[in-house]
């Protein structure tokens, strides 16, 4: 679909569909977590890593109303989420197992 002025933002029509699906599947999401469990799994999520303490509680003691968008912004923005869907992708599609290129069938 080919966005316009009248369009409604990409990411709403996202969140429709998505909820669409999950209503027809009788699926209904956990409610919005605390800032500390928000920021542990965006990291480990967007990066394979968890934050660090600094990190953690920067993003915690943030009052900014939009803290949760920035931070998604940031991590996609990242060298650690780049590096990370490397990995995610390297072991999904090629089926290596491990950084040292061993075989995953035991055969060499």
């Amino acid at each position: 679909a080919t966005a316009t002025a009248e369009s409604p933002p990409l990411h709403r029509e996202i969140d429709a569909r998505i909820g669409e699906r999950l209503a027809a599947r009788r699926v209904t999401p956990a409610g919005r977590c605390d800032d500390a469990t928000f920021v542990r799994r965006l990291h480990l999520d967007l990066t394979g890593i968890i934050p660090t303490a600094a990190e953690a509680r920067a993003f915690i003691d943030d009052p900014a109303p939009d803290k949760r968008a920035r931070l998604v912004d940031s991590l996609l923005a990242s060298p650690a989420h780049a590096l990370h869907l490397a990995r995610v992708f390297d072991v999904m599609l090629l089926e290596r197992r491990s950084a040292m290129g061993g075989s995953t069938t035991g055969r060499s």
